[in-house]
């Protein structure tokens, strides 16, 4: 092979394995993956046995996963009692306005909460990314809470594979084409 048609293979291979490198530490930070929407839950006081629903539009994607947690604060309920808070993740799959649709349930997170307060965390993963998700918590004690709530399409790790396939058959042939 000629000197002059190596240069633009090599640029190709060498630009697939930056793609790819690229790609994997954006996983691993957790960046530039599909929109991350973090949603500020202000200082809300949960009444007892009364569930407080808040629900955010998101990006329709049914070939990426979506990541929903919540992280927030807990202070000392009115009572002085030891209580709980349950949390539990909802989605709607109809594009439309989902105030007439019945949600999709993750399953309900139960959090202890002692009564000086403190931090609570539950996740949850759905298998596509729907077009609304939500966010639905109760508590047995009138507790106040405030936090964030984040939700994200992740590619599936089957896609950077492909990606990883394809930059690999692509640098081989560009090697055997120079070694030729």
């Amino acid at each position: 092979m000629k000197p002059s048609h190596r240069k633009p293979l090599v640029s190709v291979a060498c630009l697939l394995a930056s793609g790819l490198v690229s790609a994997s530490a954006q996983v691993l930070t957790g960046t530039g993956l599909g929109d991350r929407h973090e949603e500020r839950i202000a200082p809300t006081t949960l009444p007892p046995f009364q569930p407080m629903h808040w629900i955010f539009p998101n990006e329709i994607d049914p070939h990426q996963r979506k990541y929903l947690y919540f992280e927030g604060h807990v202070a000392p309920s009115a009572t002085g009692l030891p209580t709980s808070i349950q949390i539990q993740f909802d989605w709607y799959l109809d594009p439309a306005d989902p105030s007439g649709q019945t949600p999709q349930l993750s399953p309900v997170v139960t959090v202890p909460v002692n009564p000086s307060g403190g931090d609570v965390f539950a996740d949850w993963w759905i298998n596509i990314c729907p077009p609304w998700v939500s966010l639905h918590l109760t508590s047995d004690q009138p507790i106040e809470i405030q936090g964030v709530f984040v939700h994200q399409c992740i590619p599936e790790p089957s896609q950077y594979a492909v990606v990883a396939g394809l930059g690999a058959v692509v640098f081989g042939l560009a090697r055997k084409r120079l070694r030729a």
